[in-house]
């Protein structure tokens, strides 16, 4: 199965999240469309993740909804929120932002990048999930090697492999501290 964004020229919705199986080629969510948050999709992340299962994760802003944004998992034929603006951290304070590119585990589990506000962390690598929302990573924790994460790159991204592995990237700081660098946080290591 391939899944995609797109902007649709024509009559139908304007764009959405859209799967390919089989030579058939679906809608899982459209622009214009009630969310299960009310309101309606207004926007998709251009990124999305796909699983074997089928399942798909994306990001949405909304309009008229209760919150700007969310994450959210297509599968079985509906879609689901996950985590959206506005709600609860797992360490406390409020997600104000959410990162544009979603990963997604074989089991269903959905890591995203996602400022806090008010912090810290600033900024963290968080997975969701059937035991809910836990936080992986964020800026100022601990590096091997006795240095400090200060930063997750310009497009924070966060991917969770078959195995249940989660992989992310971090970068230097403006000044030039702190280092780039690929991590891996193995399952059993994980919250």
């Amino acid at each position: 199965m391939i899944a995609f964004a797109a902007v649709v020229d024509g009559r139908g919705v304007p764009g959405g999240v859209f799967a390919v199986d089989a030579g058939q080629v679906r809608k899982l969510a459209g622009a214009g469309e009630e969310t299960p948050l009310g309101g309606i999709f207004a926007k998709f992340s251009e990124r999305l993740a796909v699983n074997d299962a089928g399942a798909v994760a994306f990001i949405a802003r909304l309009k008229d909804a209760p919150v700007s944004a969310a994450v959210f998992l297509a599968e079985g034929g509906r879609v689901r929120k996950l985590v959206a603006l506005g709600e609860t951290a797992p360490t406390g304070g409020r997600f104000s932002n959410l990162g544009a590119w979603p990963g997604l585990s074989s089991r269903g589990s959905v890591s995203f990048t996602a400022s806090v506000d008010p912090g810290p962390p600033a900024t963290a690598v968080f997975v969701t999930g059937d035991r809910g929302t836990k936080q992986l990573a964020a800026i100022g924790d601990a590096l091997p090697g006795s240095e400090t994460l200060t930063s997750f790159g310009l497009y924070p991204t966060a991917t969770l492999g078959p195995g249940g592995h989660l992989t992310f990237a971090t970068a230097g700081a403006p000044a030039g501290e702190g280092r780039e660098a690929i991590l891996l946080v193995e399952p059993s290591r994980r919250p």
